[in-house]
Order: structure tokens, then C-alpha cells, then sequence
């Protein structure tokens, strides 16, 4: 059982995921579709801009708030000891697979701001640029960052799954549809029905923990 301070954490721990899919959504619809890389012109003005900018920084936040989410759901789930290890991996995985993109992010909100202005300004080859920093180490480095939170992810799915709440199983597809779009390849609705399955599926988890955590 949980001290009444103790439920409270982790229902302030659950409702970081709710602030970081909301927090995704914003950066998706505020980014948009970037231009294709073989329209330079239009593509530098694009990731140039206070838009493309402030889009990632938003992302960068909504990817690294939910840790705190992950603990909770590990926390909730961690006296039963069937679903202990499960949360326990879910939970080192899910936070692995969410920090370790933060190298590829700041590529996008740093370097490829500033290969773009070097286009506007000097006139460089923007893909050459581009194609120089995304090197195969580099590719093979962010696929496995997904790969670590997919796993994560549908660790945690079978964990919710495993506690036989309508409400949780519903949470649990949810979860793992959410874990298998967000490493798909960049498209606006892809990226917005990943962060909305995260939506949902962290509200059905703060309804039902404050429902059935005992203190």
C-alpha cells in the first residue's frame, strides 16, 4: 500500500506523459510538413525560421518531461510481482529511448538551422552539408533510440494489459500504437496520432490510479 504523499507523486509523475503529449501535439502542428531537401531555397527559409525553431525546442521538452512518467507507472506497478520486471525495464528503456534522441534533436535545432543560413548567406550545398553530420554511425545510433523505446513502451503495454482493467487494456493498445508511430518516418499525421494515442492512453492511466491506488 501507498503512503497518501506517495500516491500523490505518482499521480503527479502520470500527468507529466498527459503534459508531454499535449506539448508534442503543439510542436507537430506549430512545425508543420518541412519542404523537401531538394527544393534548397525554400527548405533554408523554412528551418531558418523562428517557426521551425521554437517547434523543436517544444519537442525537446515534450520528449524529456514524461520521464518522470515512466518512474510512476514502474512505482504503481512494482508491488505485484509478476509485472515488477516488466515495469522496471519499461521504465530503463522508455527513459533511454527518450534521452538519447536529444543528440539528433539538437542536429535539428542547432546545426541544421545554421547549414541553412550558411546556404542563404554563402550560398553552400545544403545536402552536402546534411549528408556529412547524417552519417550511417549517426542513423544506426538514433534507430536504436527508437528501438529502446518501442521496447520500453510495449513492456509497459503488457503491464497495463496484465492488470485486467477494461480501461488499462484500452490504455495499453494506445501506448504501443503511440511507441510504434513515433519511430516511423516524419509525416504530421503520423507524428499527431502518436501523440494523441499518448494523450488518451495517459488519461485513462490518471483516471484509473486515482481510483485504484490504496493508501
Amino acid at each position: 500500500m501507498m503512503k497518501p504523499f506517495e500516491k500523490k507523486l505518482v499521480l503527479m509523475g502520470l500527468s507529466t506523459i498527459l503534459v508531454g503529449a499535449i506539448l508534442g501535439l503543439i510542436a507537430v502542428f506549430l512545425l508543420g510538413e518541412l519542404p523537401p531537401l531538394e527544393n534548397p531555397s525554400e527548405w533554408a527559409e523554412f528551418v531558418s525560421s523562428r517557426k521551425y525553431l521554437t517547434s523543436y525546442y517544444i519537442l525537446a521538452y515534450a520528449y524529456l518531461i514524461p520521464i518522470v512518467g515512466f518512474w510512476a507507472i514502474h512505482r504503481q506497478f512494482s508491488s505485484d510481482k509478476s509485472t515488477y520486471l516488466l515495469s522496471f525495464w519499461g521504465m530503463i528503456l522508455s527513459i533511454l529511448g527518450s534521452a538519447l534522441p536529444m543528440a539528433s534533436m539538437g542536429i535539428s535545432m542547432f546545426a541544421i538551422p545554421g547549414f541553412a543560413r550558411m546556404f542563404i548567406s554563402h550560398g553552400f550545398d545544403v545536402v552536402i552539408l546534411t549528408e556529412g553530420v547524417f552519417t550511417t554511425g549517426n542513423i544506426i545510433f538514433m534507430l536504436f533510440s527508437g528501438l529502446y523505446y518501442l521496447i520500453g513502451i510495449i513492456l509497459f503495454g503488457i503491464v497495463l494489459w496484465k492488470s485486467q482493467s477494461p480501461s488499462m487494456k484500452t490504455a495499453s493498445i494506445l501506448l504501443i500504437l503511440h511507441g510504434i508511430l513515433i519511430i516511423l518516418p516524419e509525416q504530421i499525421i503520423i507524428n499527431a496520432l502518436s501523440w494523441i494515442f499518448l494523450l488518451i492512453s495517459s488519461a485513462l492511466l490518471i483516471r484509473f490510479s486515482r481510483k485504484n491506488i490504496r493508501v
